[in-house]
């Protein structure tokens, strides 16, 4: 077997499946496993803000404590050029099959979903100015992190880009110990083990080909 680069070691990988708003003892919080990172992409916004989202930042970062996290989240300033160009592509699709000439206005397409957000699960759509405000609370909450703000996706047409992003990403690294200026607030109470093993995967080490 021919291999772009030889594994030197087995590596084995362990899925767990559990509540990110539930911390587990093994990970972070002085467990058996310290963690690199967490990536919480296209999470925050289907938790209940003044419950199931600071459970989440209580468990990411004042009990895993890892090196990294990611955070993204839809930026409801950018819904309005989403919705008008569904609605093109729609009314675009509808002339096609009913013979119309494009600029023919009689369809109407209305693209808005029933709660007003990207998806009818969300509790919450952010602006980029929302967002960097609970950033910052995180960080002033638990003061060993610091964070960038970025961003992924716009349309073709958003010419002007001055709604920033499709999807926000927040960038949050854990300063080293001589950076920081305090310990920041660590969860005290205890974690017991409530993530299970869903499955377990072993690479072995790359063997030379003869």
């Amino acid at each position: 077997m021919d291999y772009l680069a030889e594994r030197q070691h087995q590596l084995t990988v362990h899925l767990y499946t559990g509540s990110a708003l539930q911390p587990d003892g093994r990970f972070g919080g002085g467990g058996d496993h310290q963690v690199d990172a967490v990536t919480a992409i296209e999470l925050v916004e289907h938790l209940w803000p003044q419950t199931e989202l600071p459970a989440f930042v209580s468990t990411v970062f004042g009990h895993i404590r890892p090196k990294l996290v990611v955070i993204t989240t839809p930026n409801a300033e950018y819904n309005s050029l989403i919705q008008r160009a569904v609605a093109e592509a729609k009314k675009k699709d509808a002339d096609a099959e009913d013979g119309k000439e494009p600029g023919d206005n009689s369809k109407n397409n209305n693209n808005s979903s029933s709660n007003g957000f990207r998806d009818a699960d969300h509790k919450f759509e952010w602006t980029r100015e929302q967002f960097a405000s609970w950033c910052t609370g995180v960080v002033q909450q638990y003061d060993d992190y610091r964070f960038h703000l970025d961003g992924v996706g716009r349309l073709a047409a958003d010419t002007e880009q001055v709604t920033g992003y499709c999807t926000q990403i927040a960038l949050f690294t854990r300063k080293v110990a001589q950076d920081r200026p305090s310990a920041g607030k660590t969860s005290q109470t205890k974690a017991g083990e409530v993530y299970k093993l869903f499955s377990s995967h072993c690479y072995r080490k790359s063997t030379p080909s003869s």
